[in-house]
């Protein structure tokens, strides 16, 4: 009879039963003995990486689909947006330079007025004096 060489449990493996144990064979024909929660550890690791690839290209997609939506939809809005107020803005300015040269132009003229009128009055009042 051939002798099985069997090697003694690892201390990580004593305290668990067979229920929680998974005997797996290599290529070599070699058993492999790992517990449940390290092969939900592994599972758990492949679907992370197999995930994450997937995860990014979906974040790259709707990237891409919310700037092509942006540019498509929004920035034309908000150019025209931007235009009308450009505009309105522009024309308050304008407003409000009119109102002000008006008021400039007023004000001078009503000087200039007044003081024609008071070297008028200061004239007459001369001549008056002149007579008495």
């Amino acid at each position: 009879m051939p002798e099985l060489n069997i090697k003694p449990i690892p201390q990580r493996l004593r305290s668990l039963n067979s229920a929680e144990l998974v005997p797996l064979q290599d290529s070599n024909g070699d058993y492999l003995v790992i517990t449940k929660q390290e092969t939900n550890e592994i599972i758990k690791e492949l679907i992370e990486v197999h995930s994450e690839i997937h995860l990014k290209k979906a974040i790259t997609n709707v990237s891409k689909k919310f700037d092509d939506f942006v540019a498509r939809e929004i920035n034309p809005l908000i150019s025209k947006e931007i235009q009308t107020l450009q505009k309105e803005v522009a024309a308050y300015l304008e407003f409000r330079i009119d109102n002000l040269a008006n008021n400039i132009c007023e004000t001078l003229i009503t000087k200039k007025f007044n003081e024609e009128v008071e070297r008028r009055v200061s004239e007459k009042i001369k001549e008056i004096k002149g007579k008495f």
